[in-house]
C-alpha cells in the first residue's frame, strides 16, 4: 500500500486519505503495482491522517485494513507475459 499513479513511492506526494469520524477512518484513494492483493486477507495502507502537517512527509499514518472491507476494489494489472501478479487497489468511503 504503499505506491499511487503518478507518485511511485514518493510519499511526500501521497494523495490517499483516511479522514477521522468518530471511532472510525474513512479511507479514499488508489494504490497501484500492489503485489498479489487478489490473494490479500489483509492489506496495508499508507495515508494522509493530517493534511495540515508543516512537511509533506509528516501526517502519514499506516493502517491496517481488512481486504473485505465494502469499498475496497481490486483490479487486475495484466503484466508483459499475460501474469497476474499486481494489481490497482481502489478504496472508496472504506470504514476501518
Amino acid at each position: 500500500g504503499y505506491s499511487e499513479p503518478g507518485s511511485g513511492s514518493d510519499l511526500a506526494s501521497l494523495k490517499t486519505t483516511a479522514v477521522r469520524d468518530g471511532d472510525h477512518y474513512v479511507i479514499n484513494g488508489q494504490k497501484t503495482w500492489t503485489t498479489l492483493a487478489q490473494h490479500a486477507d489483509w492489506g496495508f495502507f499508507l495515508c494522509r491522517t493530517d493534511p495540515t502537517a508543516s512537511k509533506p512527509q509528516e501526517g502519514i499514518s499506516f493502517i491496517l485494513v481488512d481486504m473485505n472491507t465494502p469499498g475496497i476494489e481490486v483490479r487486475p494489472i495484466i503484466t508483459i507475459d499475460g501474469g497476474h501478479e499486481v494489481n490497482e487497489v481502489w478504496l472508496t468511503d472504506v470504514r476501518v
